[in-house]
């Protein structure tokens, strides 16, 4: 399994930032992980509107 990787930070105090970490279920390679990032970011941060990413990255669980 693949998850995705990131850091995220409330918006009103920027030095507040935590990990999160997303499993990736229907990816098989973190190349795929890397070109389904941006949406799942997306997805995640409708949820999360006080937050905003401040990187990613994919790894193999």
């Amino acid at each position: 399994m693949v998850e995705l990787v990131f850091t995220a930070c409330l918006l009103a105090t920027a030095g507040d930032c935590q990990k999160v970490t997303i499993p990736m279920e229907k990816v098989e390679s973190i190349s795929e992980c890397m070109k389904a990032a941006p949406d799942r970011i997306k997805e995640w941060q409708s949820d999360n509107e006080d937050k905003m990413v401040a990187g990613f990255s994919c790894k193999k669980a």
